[in-house]
C-alpha cells in the first residue's frame, strides 16, 4: 500500500510544491506487468495523448517526471505527436517508487541512476527558471 504524499514529497525534493499533476499511465492503476496489446491499444494512447495535449498547450509545464518504464514509454509514444515534438521542458525517466524491489533493498547502480535523473532535472529546471527570469 502507498503512503499518501510520497509523490508530493517527491516533487518537494525538488522544490516543486504547487501547480503540478499527475497523470496515469493508463487508464486504472496498474500493478505488475502490463500485456503489449493493451500498450500498444490505439485508443487508449489517443486519450491519453489528448491528455497531454491539454495539459501542455498553454507551454507553461516547465518538467516532466515519468515514474517507472510504463510513464517513459507513453511519455516516448507521445513525444513522436507533433505537439510532443513542440515540448521544450525537462525531462526524467525515474523508477517508480512502487517498484517491487523497495528502494532501500535497490542497488548501488538503480539508486545512483535515480538520483542521477533528479539531479539532471534540477539542473533543467534551474536552467530553464533563470531563461525565464532574465531582465
Amino acid at each position: 500500500m502507498r503512503r499518501p504524499g510520497v509523490f508530493q514529497g517527491l516533487l518537494a525534493k525538488l522544490g516543486i510544491t504547487k501547480s503540478y499533476v499527475f497523470v496515469n499511465t493508463f487508464l486504472y492503476s496498474v500493478y505488475g506487468s502490463v500485456k503489449a496489446k493493451t500498450k500498444k491499444d490505439t485508443r487508449l494512447i489517443g486519450y491519453r495523448n489528448r491528455w497531454l495535449d491539454a495539459l501542455t498547450a498553454n507551454g507553461r509545464i516547465e518538467a516532466v517526471l515519468a515514474l517507472g518504464t510504463a510513464a517513459d514509454e507513453a511519455w516516448q509514444l507521445w513525444k513522436k505527436t507533433p505537439k510532443g515534438k513542440a515540448f521544450k521542458g525537462a525531462y526524467a525517466p525515474v523508477m517508480h517508487p512502487t517498484y517491487p524491489e523497495a528502494f532501500r533493498r535497490m542497488t548501488r547502480p538503480t539508486r545512483r541512476s535515480n538520483e542521477e535523473a533528479f539531479e539532471k532535472l534540477e539542473r533543467r529546471l534551474a536552467a530553464a527558471s533563470d531563461s525565464n527570469h532574465t531582465p
